[in-house]
């Protein structure tokens, strides 16, 4: 068959062109790739406007509506309760939850933080322990203990009290 298509990079037009744009396009791309549920309710309603611009368009309605579940999904946040087959309503829907999200959101980058916090403390004093015991450590020795993860420096720490050597410490 005889097909055109075009190759399109949606990693290579800058976010502030895709929002001013009233493209389809552009709406698509800002769909696929929400930086958060405000921006995706933000391209669902430039989503309405041009449908309503474009009365023709309403053969890729259901498209959209299956690419804005999408990037529900991808933003990992509480679906819908009952996902209704008209986009409208679905962008109705999607308005009303934002504000319920963003609070989640945030909460969660609060717990994210305090998790960070835990693990950075536990690695400096981690790291400062080894450092009184067995003299200067390796280059490898902070790298590894800076990029691990909480349990895990635990678990060396556990080990570390009865090591007699660095290498002890890390043994399996």
């Amino acid at each position: 068959p005889e097909m055109r298509y075009y190759t399109i990079d949606e990693g290579g037009y800058p976010k502030e062109l895709l929002e001013g744009s009233p493209t389809l396009t552009a709406i698509f791309i800002r769909m696929e790739h929400p930086d958060n549920p405000e921006a995706l309710v933000r391209a669902a309603q430039d989503l309405t406007v041009w449908f309503k611009q474009h009365p023709d368009g309403h053969p890729v309605k259901g498209l959209f509506r299956e690419l804005l579940l999408a990037g529900l999904d991808r933003l990992k946040v509480d679906p819908l309760p009952a996902i209704p087959d008209d986009l409208q309503e679905v962008i109705t829907m999607l308005a009303a939850r934002v504000e319920q999200w963003a609070k989640d959101y945030e909460w969660k980058g609060r717990q994210e933080g305090r998790q960070e916090g835990r693990q950075e403390e536990a690695a400096s004093m981690f790291l400062k322990l080894m450092r009184r015991k067995f003299g200067a450590t390796p280059d490898w020795v902070t790298e590894k203990v800076r990029s691990a993860n909480l349990e895990l420096i635990e678990m060396w720490s556990d080990k570390f009290v009865f090591a007699n050597s660095v290498d002890e410490v890390f043994a399996s």
